[in-house]
């Protein structure tokens, strides 16, 4: 038994080590994408002033629409960090996904693409799906399961030194040299970041293949998202048939909501769903990351609260199904879990050439023997 799970170590290892190494970089490059957007737009992002929400949807969405007349916006993002608000606009021939955000300046009538944000776009399609559409991700789901199976190998193949001598064998000793180094590197090393690529390859399933994610759903007695336009509203109102809502109605929901909610961290207007009832979803200044929102269903005739989804109100189970992209990235359990997927996410490169390093090492030890071979 231990030889054959050697080899599947073996085998994965060698012969995946590429699409590990690129799927693991760009998460990593994925987990600080907004300290790094902060960074690289300063004028723009660290502005905290109450200016960008008095700027009504009709005016984001007039300057946004005759910019980009033939794309979809998906949402009108406000945000107390930012000066001016950000609408999420899919160009044609994108998915939900690719689309990406611009400033919006009602006053100037200027549409502005941040800087940095085509690189993570592109971070984001190779970390989904090596730029290869439906193939690539494809290939990054089977990469995913392998990555498991590697994972699960090397637990088993490590098994007798942690039973043996459970805290040495977790130890990293600098006193070794050559290969006996980089075996002791590669092996306990791999054991503390065990638990971060378990939660990371659990949960990047989620994405790769429907009936996984719908498996999760129905064991945490939870409702699937809509594929677009977000969660579904609270009680079950998806306005399938009826017609868009008007802008000024928008903006009557919009200022509603800003006298109900006067403190917030973000807030999403969408504007993927029609009817009569607007969904605002908005974080609290307070939350960990940002699935933490709670959803506002507002009667735009009657010009009332319909509803209130309270993010702290969700069982745990229902918190973990809807935070399943905060999971992944780590963000779910606050900075300690970014910086702990990131670390992760960069180790593996490192456990790509420690092993090929053991490999190769293995195959020189060989030939020498041969070599004393009468």
């Amino acid at each position: 038994m231990r030889k054959f799970w050697f080899w599947i170590h073996w085998f994965l290892g060698i012969f995946l080590f590429l699409f590990l190494s690129i799927t693991a970089l760009s998460g990593a490059v994925l987990s600080f994408q907004e300290e790094i957007l902060s960074w690289l737009n300063p004028q723009s992002l660290h502005v905290n002033d109450a200016r960008a929400k008095n700027y009504l949807p009709s005016q984001i969405l007039e300057v946004a629409q005759a910019a980009y007349p033939k794309a979809k916006i998906s949402h009108i993002r406000y945000d107390k960090a930012r000066t001016l608000p950000w609408v999420w606009i899919i160009q044609p021939g994108q998915k939900g996904h690719e689309g990406m955000y611009y400033a919006i300046d009602p006053l100037k009538g200027d549409v502005t693409l941040m800087k940095g944000m085509r690189f993570f776009a592109a971070m984001n399609r190779l970390h989904r799906s090596l730029m290869l559409d439906q193939l690539g991700k494809n290939v990054v789901a089977l990469t995913t399961i392998a990555f498991l199976l590697l994972v699960v190998s090397g637990i088993y193949l490590y098994w007798g030194s942690l039973k043996r001598h459970f805290f040495a064998a977790l130890k990293i000793d600098f006193t070794k040299k050559g290969r006996a180094f980089i075996y002791r590197l590669h092996c306990a090393l791999g054991m503390w970041i065990v638990p971060w690529y378990l939660l990371i390859c659990l949960s990047g399933l989620y994405w790769s293949y429907g009936w996984y994610a719908q498996a999760l759903h129905t064991l945490s007695g939870t409702e699937a998202p809509m594929k677009r336009g977000g969660t579904k509203p609270p009680n079950g109102d998806t306005n399938k048939v009826a017609e868009p809502l008007h802008v000024n109605r928008l903006d009557d929901a919009w200022q509603l909501f800003c006298t109900q909610v006067p403190s917030f961290k973000s807030a999403d207007v969408m504007l993927t769903l029609a009817g009569k009832n607007a969904v605002i979803r908005y974080v609290n200044e307070e939350a960990r990351h940002p699935d933490a929102f709670n959803t506002l269903l507002i009667d735009t005739q009657r010009m009332r609260i319909v509803s209130t989804q309270a993010y702290d109100d969700l069982p745990i189970e229902a918190k973990w199904m809807k935070s399943m992209s905060s999971v992944h990235s780590g963000a779910f359990f606050g900075v300690f879990g970014r910086i702990g997927v990131f670390i992760a996410s960069l180790s593996t490169v490192l456990f790509v050439v420690t092993g090929w390093m053991l490999y190769l090492g293995k195959k020189r030890q060989k030939r020498k023997n041969k070599e004393f071979l009468p």
